[in-house]
């Protein structure tokens, strides 16, 4: 009983020093990633923004993923 007794204890306390911490740790925090290309902000434009391009540009080509499969309906078709 005194075994339990003690890993009971040291759980509690484990908790306890966790909690503490978390409350010492900053309330909001930001995350910000960015990209500088090199071209013609035209160009990227054209190619972000129009799907029938997008194959183009995307990382998951057919090289690495061969069942992936494009299909383009409805308001895409019309940029």
């Amino acid at each position: 009983m005194k075994t339990f007794k003690k890993i009971v204890i040291w759980i509690l306390a484990v908790i306890l020093v966790l909690v503490l911490i978390a409350y010492l740790l900053p309330r909001h925090y930001k995350v910000v990633r960015s990209v500088y290309i090199k071209s013609n902000p035209e160009l990227i434009y054209d190619l972000t923004s129009n799907f029938v391009k997008w194959k183009l540009w995307e990382p998951w080509t057919k090289a690495i993923d061969s069942t992936v499969v494009y299909e383009l309906t409805g308001m895409a078709l019309m940029l």
